[in-house]
């Protein structure tokens, strides 16, 4: 649950910087660091609600 709002507020935020930067490399440094944003955001949600890994697998058995 947790991991798909992340996710979902990741893409949102990289269509709202597709949105507003004006030129192409600007957006793709743009969305590069917004991508980098969301994912130590999500490693770290990660971390404080799964600290203990085997019980996030046993809750998730199709992550990798």
């Amino acid at each position: 649950q947790i991991a798909t709002s992340l996710e979902d507020s990741c893409s949102v935020l990289k269509h709202s910087v597709l949105l507003y930067t004006p030129s192409a490399s600007e957006t793709h440094r743009e969305t590069e660091k917004t991508e980098t944003r969301c994912l130590q955001r999500q490693k770290r949600y990660e971390r404080k609600y799964f600290s203990d890994y085997e019980l996030f697998k046993t809750f998730n058995p199709n992550t990798d």
